[in-house]
């Protein structure tokens, strides 16, 4: 019989297993791209050097529901584009045979939708970057203080270029 090569085995194993687990409120009237979104958080991950199965939530809602989340975990009464709520911190140093849970992402589709027409893009292209950005803060970037916030968007640029995103979109990314 055929056995694969060594390498194509390892290449394969080292590749990041992503269940994206995608949930719209009811009252909006988008089309979402899930595969899109699961590329570019399996290409995010990869880039991050993540292997084995990864398990993450996405929410995509309104202005009125984002700003519920803000108003309840951040104390701010204002929307944004996206908040991320991390799972247990041992999520990634589990074992890696089951899925490891690594938190949540929540996008608000208006205000991306905002975004992308600012920046002259589609609104696929602004949520993959808001998925980018959320995965990035679920593995521990941040984004606060400006030597955090330059390191961040370095890196979100360089995971959009391996996308074949070579735009910066970056910079229409608001502080609060």
């Amino acid at each position: 019989g055929f056995t694969m090569p060594e390498s194509a085995t390892q290449k394969r194993e080292s590749k990041a297993k992503v269940r994206l687990a995608v949930h719209k409120n009811p009252r909006l009237r988008a089309r979402i791209d899930q595969k899109r979104l699961q590329r570019a958080a399996e290409t995010t991950l990869r880039a991050e050097g993540v292997s084995g199965g990864v398990e993450i939530g996405l929410l995509v809602t309104t202005d009125q529901e984002m700003r519920a989340f803000q108003a309840r975990y951040l104390g701010l009464n204002q929307t944004t584009d996206v908040l991320s709520f991390p799972g247990p911190g041992e999520a990634l140093s589990g074992p890696q045979d089951e899925p490891r849970y690594l938190g949540d992402i929540v996008i608000s589709y208006p205000q991306a939708r905002r975004q992308a027409m600012e920046a002259g893009q589609g609104i696929g292209a602004e949520l993959e970057l808001l998925m980018v950005h959320g995965l990035l803060h679920l593995l521990g970037y941040d984004d606060q203080k400006p030597a955090e916030d330059a390191k961040m968007r370095a890196r979100q640029e360089e995971i959009l270029a391996k996308m074949g995103k070579n735009k910066p979109r970056t910079a229409l990314r608001k502080k609060d």
